[in-house]
């Protein structure tokens, strides 16, 4: 459970209570049945996870907050070597709001085959259709792991700025500075392995692709229409409040998992053996515009208190 309480001076404080998680796991007739409000995340990747339909967990930030879980209503089955769920998600809501609030009905599998952990998904929505995703991990090695995520929809969406036609009207109108595009069968995927050494040190690598990230073509339609914006301040008849606004809208391109279709990943991590300190540097990079960002991270866990402290910086051609 988290509570918020926040405000400025000359305002009443607005509070805020969010159930995490509240759910019971109950045995009925023999089978096993979990209800209420749960944390659904699933997949093998660490930048990015393809078959996380449910939960859509959002990856790579530098202090992640607690997750919130998702209304559901499962049926759930294991055994020494699997397991499988059928998964009622958002009960009740249809379409609505963002794609983890969308009312769902899914199957998850597991099976463990010797050194190979296998995971599959298939989901039904009304937004996207049907959504069939396989993921595998495998230990090769005491020093290695490798791991592969694919995912496969019927129908995709993803957030673009407006045309470059579009009138100064809508380069104004908040609910207008972006679209949203729909997408016939666009894929994700990605490829990545750790590998590990002695004394708590750890290099991950990770390819990957995303079909329903933005282009390079649309964050350059974004800055050609930033400008734009910028220009009409001053102008009379213009107010400057509508400018702000829009341009504020348009920032909302930046909240999809992923700003670049094609990503790729380097962490290097070293934890202390025994537990205290722990430190990490991810570089993430774009294949498509030659950005980059660069997360540092060190953190120290005692009995009873735990500290975190992350720097992040951006790079690349303006």
């Amino acid at each position: 459970l988290t509570a918020t309480e926040s405000g400025q001076e000359g305002s009443r404080p607005d509070g805020r209570f969010l159930a995490n998680e509240v759910y019971t796991d109950l045995e009925v007739v023999g089978q096993r049945i979990s209800l209420g409000k749960k944390v659904l995340s699933g997949d093998v990747g660490y930048g990015f996870r393809p078959i996380d339909v449910l939960q859509r967990e959002s990856r790579l930030q530098v202090m992640p907050p607690a997750l919130e879980g998702i209304p559901m209503l499962s049926w759930d089955n294991f055994s020494p070597d699997g397991a499988w769920s059928v998964v009622v998600a958002n009960p009740g809501h249809g379409r609505r709001g963002e794609p983890r609030e969308d009312g769902s009905l899914a199957l998850k599998l597991y099976r463990r085959a010797g050194v190979l952990d296998l995971h599959g998904v298939l989901r039904h929505s009304a937004r996207f259709g049907a959504e069939l995703g396989a993921a595998a991990s495998m230990v090769p090695d005491e020093a290695l792991e490798l791991h592969a995520s694919v995912l496969a929809q019927r129908r995709g969406e993803r957030r673009v700025p407006l045309a470059d036609s579009a009138s100064v009207r809508d380069l104004l109108a908040p609910d207008g500075a972006l679209a949203s595009e729909s997408v016939a069968w666009p894929h994700k995927a990605l490829l990545g392995g750790t590998w590990t050494a002695a004394g708590g040190l750890s290099i991950l690598g990770e390819l990957w692709w995303d079909g329903t990230a933005p282009a390079g073509a649309d964050w350059q339609r974004l800055a050609r229409q930033a400008a734009r914006r910028a220009a009409l301040l001053g102008v009379p008849g213009v107010p400057a409040v509508a400018v702000a606004g829009a341009s504020a809208a348009s920032t909302r391109i930046f909240d999809q998992g992923n700003l670049a279709r094609r990503g790729a990943l380097a962490r290097v991590a070293w934890s202390e053996p025994g537990g205290g300190w722990s430190a990490s540097a991810d570089l993430l990079t774009s294949g498509e515009d030659g950005g980059w960002t660069l997360t540092s991270a060190v953190s120290w866990q005692g009995d009873r208190w735990r500290l975190d402290a992350g720097v992040r910086r951006y790079g690349g051609p303006a």
